[in-house]
């Protein structure tokens, strides 16, 4: 492989055509790069067992820090061997207005969506009080730690979480399954991530329109926008009221009329990704051109082969 080669100039796929086009990863079989996502999941799940407790005295910077090491490092290091940009080969495009907005639109729209999945999965699970207590610890008490919570919820954590599993885990999936399945799987998967069965659903749901992000805006970046958004809500509640277990903002966004006016912004920002998608709007480096009219739709499965989404 040439390490010069600009990921705008895609490589040729090891096996027929991929939903992806990653200089570096396409270049790994489908095992060691499942291997390499998982060992950065698990080093990520370190790092935050290190950094983020009592013990570390480094509150929300601890969180903040745990992304960094566990996922950020391992993989612009592995990019870097090969010599080309970290931001391009991370699909960190930028998006352009159309994309921006139905990204805000989805983004905005997932809110109460999510919250409302979540009351469902509350009325089967309840939630664990020392989970509460674990994102007390984010509360601010000045200007330093109100900065460190925002890095870690809406900037660090974000980024980190879409580069292992918009980034790394769908890519491989997608190499095997349809792109929209692959969406499903790593939806599932980011919710088990979590580790809490109180919270499955919403972040299964989270997700998945996570997901969607990712393959119509065909850039990373729109899944971490949506990712920061949907935690700034979140954190702002918890600098506000101090209290990691008021529901002072899932009371609002579960007014009818809240849920009602969230579901059709989250169903239209989705349609204009869609819409953008379809018409070929930004795409060089993250999905493989097609002839006829599969080359318009990056979801739809073709007849390659079994790598070909």
């Amino acid at each position: 492989m040439d390490p010069e080669r600009h990921v705008s100039e895609p490589p040729p796929p090891e096996h027929g055509d991929s939903v992806v086009d990653v200089d570096v990863f396409t270049r790994w079989g489908s095992g060691p790069l499942l291997l390499f996502t998982f060992g950065c999941l698990i080093l990520y799940e370190v790092c935050i067992a290190i950094l983020w407790n009592r013990d570390a005295q480094l509150g929300a910077w601890g969180l903040a820090l745990a992304p960094v090491f566990g996922v950020l490092l391992p993989v612009a290091f592995v990019i870097r061997l090969a010599r080309i940009p970290v931001r391009e080969q991370l699909w960190l495009y930028g998006l352009s207005t159309p994309q921006l907005v139905g990204v805000l639109m989805a983004a905005l729209g997932a809110v109460p969506v999510c919250y409302a999945a979540g009351a469902l999965n509350a009325s089967w699970s309840p939630p664990d009080p020392e989970y509460f207590e674990l994102f007390q610890a984010l509360a601010p008490t000045d200007f330093v730690t109100a900065l460190g919570g925002f890095f870690a919820v809406v900037v660090c954590v974000p980024l980190g979480e879409e580069i292992l599993f918009r980034f790394l885990l769908l890519g491989v999936l997608a190499r095997h399954v349809h792109a929209l399945a692959a969406v499903v799987a790593t939806g599932v998967l980011f919710a088990a991530a979590h580790a809490a069965p109180f919270i499955l659903l919403p972040i299964g749901v989270l997700g998945i329109i996570l997901g969607l992000l990712t393959v119509w805006s065909r850039t990373l970046t729109a899944a971490w926008i949506g990712h920061a958004v949907f935690n700034l809500f979140g954190y702002v509640e918890l600098c506000i009221t101090g209290d990691a277990q008021t529901a002072a903002l899932e009371e609002f966004v579960l007014r009818p009329v809240v849920l009602v006016l969230g579901t059709v912004l989250l169903v239209g920002g989705l349609a204009v990704l869609r819409a953008q998608a379809l018409a070929g709007a930004q795409g060089e480096g993250l999905l493989h051109a097609r002839t006829g009219a599969d080359d318009r739709d990056p979801t739809k499965h073709s007849e390659t082969g079994p790598d070909d989404p």
